[in-house]
């Protein structure tokens, strides 16, 4: 029985850990779309520029 409520912990933390990294994901990609509306992100950043 303990062994069961310790792999079901394991599971609820691992779970927990891919919801944390969504939301994290989800905050980036919010922070980054609000600079480009409000003109504050510059579009050359994120293309690579090669030497000629």
């Amino acid at each position: 029985m303990t062994s069961l409520m310790l792999k079901l912990r394991g599971q609820l933390a691992e779970c927990g850990k891919v919801v944390a990294r969504a939301r994290l994901a989800v905050a980036i990609l919010s922070i980054a779309i609000a600079l480009v509306k409000l003109g504050l992100w510059d579009e050359t950043r994120l293309h690579v520029h090669r030497a000629s």
